[in-house]
């Protein structure tokens, strides 16, 4: 339905008969019907109608440009993947002299019977499967991190915001801009507590990160053999061991230290939620017994 701000609606609705206010000055009909305003009922139309005509701002002509573009991208990872295997192929990497394959664990990789493995092994026997040793860290600290709840619930949550925030761009428009005005709050009031949690968190899992962040950068070099990887792993272990045997204590009094700065509750030794704890503790059993 035509807006009121309309002055006249007879080349839309009613019909136009008068000929006489054609050329009446700032009265004629047809200046009346253009409208001094953008937005007018004839200058919307008149854009539909341009916009009608162009063919290639058409919905169509949008898709079929980016099935074109995904076609011609895809095409580009064919070829480069097969330049890659004819590359390979052109060394002569022969697979009698294979003694050794590694990947991740999934089943289409490491499957016995129809994975890559088995393929391997058909045609050389020596070829033995090793898990990567960085995918099977990665395991350990994923499955070591979810015995505590509130480090499992903290990586959830983070998680679901990084998902829920990145499928929208209006989302995470609205994200930072509601991350800037905390900051300058924060800033303000001269105090950054929002990221006290963050860093009690980092306070417990940093001795261990420290740790194992050295070997999982190791792993992850081209040049690294297995001998020297296995070595590293056990003197990973070593120092994880130590870390439980010898560094409680002070793990203990430095995450007790850190909550007193921040004048954070922290409940008896042996509250229930103290730290963290597993989902599965049974409730005679300390924190300080458990860890």
């Amino acid at each position: 339905n035509p807006s009121s701000r309309f002055r006249s609606i007879a080349f839309t609705h009613n019909g136009f008969n008068n000929w006489k206010k054609v050329h009446d000055g700032c009265n004629c009909a047809f200046l009346t019907h253009i409208g001094k305003d953008p937005n007018s009922l004839l200058n919307n139309a008149q854009r539909t109608y341009v916009d009608l005509m162009n063919q290639a701002q058409h919905i169509k002509v949008s898709l079929d440009r980016q099935t074109t573009q995904q076609i011609s991208a895809n095409c580009l990872r064919l070829k480069t993947s097969i330049d890659v295997v004819r590359w390979l192929s052109f060394q002569g990497f022969d697979i009698q002299n294979i003694r050794g394959q590694g990947y991740d664990g999934a089943s289409n990789m490491c499957g016995e019977f129809n994975g890559l493995q088995a393929l391997i092994l058909n045609d050389c026997r020596y070829a033995y499967y090793v898990h990567c040793f960085a995918h099977r860290l990665q395991l350990a600290l994923v499955a070591a991190a979810r015995e505590v709840v509130e480090v499992h619930q903290f990586f959830k949550d983070l998680s679901d915001i990084v998902n829920i925030a990145s499928s929208s761009s209006k989302r995470h428009d609205e994200l930072q801009k509601a991350q800037a005005a905390e900051i300058t709050r924060l800033v303000s009031i001269n105090e950054l507590a929002t990221g006290i949690g963050m860093n009690k968190i980092g306070t417990l899992q940093r001795p261990v990160l420290r740790i194992t962040d050295n070997l999982c950068q190791a792993l992850q070099r081209r040049s690294q053999d297995i001998l020297n990887a296995m070595s590293l792993v056990l003197t990973t272990k070593d120092l994880i061991q130590k870390l439980r045997d010898d560094g409680w204590n002070e793990l203990l009094k430095n995450v007790i230290s850190f909550c007193e700065t921040w004048e954070l509750d922290f409940p008896d030794m042996n509250a229930q939620y103290i730290v963290g704890r597993s989902r599965n503790k049974k409730e005679d059993v300390t924190v300080e017994h458990h860890y």
